[in-house]
């Protein structure tokens, strides 16, 4: 998706406002795959999956 690949090259700072944008606006599978396509950090991974506790079982799809 080439919307998640430009989110993640932005940087993880960009990406997480992104995945957040893109959540609160209902578009929750390209939430899911900015967040995929982005290398956070564990500890970034977790603050963001801890906010959005179902973003998790849309990552594992």
């Amino acid at each position: 998706m080439p919307r998640a690949k430009a989110a993640a090259s932005a940087g993880n700072d960009t990406a997480e406002q992104q995945i957040r944008k893109l959540w609160s606006g209902g578009a929750r599978r390209e939430a899911a795959e900015v967040f995929k396509a982005a290398e956070f950090s564990e500890a970034q991974s977790d603050a963001i999956l801890a906010d959005l506790p179902d973003l998790r079982p849309l990552i594992s799809q």
